[in-house]
């Protein structure tokens, strides 16, 4: 799945709201922590670094890390 070229100025809180619950869902059905669940900037730092140790070969993987990466984009211009 490519992720579309976006320019993050424009998205508004509710947008990355609404990743974010997306990204709870998979995130639930997922073998991750209950406190790296929380829509987070550290969470979400850590869910890039780690959630292909134990979650790289389920089926929703890639669009699961696909917003992780998204968040840690809006995140970073965030500040």
């Amino acid at each position: 799945m490519r992720t579309q070229k976006i320019d993050l100025t424009t998205i508004t809180p509710e947008d990355a709201a609404r990743k974010a619950s997306a990204l709870k869902t998979f995130l639930d059905m997922m073998n991750v922590p209950e406190k790296r669940k929380e829509h987070t900037h550290a969470n979400v730092l850590w869910l890039c670094r780690n959630l292909a140790a134990n979650n790289s070969d389920h089926p929703m993987f890639d669009c699961a890390h696909d917003l992780v990466k998204w968040l840690a984009r809006w995140h970073r211009k965030q500040c």
